[in-house]
């Protein structure tokens, strides 16, 4: 994890290891917009904002039941 001007972001490894998807996977989120990133020089960054909004948009509130 790295600091960049007072915010903490995961590289684009570290971000596949905590959502358990292959980096081939973060790519495809990424350009479907399904994930933000911020791309520095050649290198993906994630903010903890940015994981955190993916996986609630995924995730159902709790108490709900998943559909069929």
């Amino acid at each position: 994890m790295k600091k960049i001007l007072d915010e903490e972001y995961y590289s684009l490894i570290e971000t596949s290891e905590l959502l358990g998807i292959s980096r081939q996977a973060v790519h495809t989120l990424i350009k479907n917009g399904k994930l933000k990133g911020r791309k520095i020089g050649r290198l993906w960054h994630f903010s903890r904002k940015d994981i955190k909004e993916y996986l609630d948009q995924r995730t159902p509130p709790p108490g709900t039941k998943k559909e069929d």
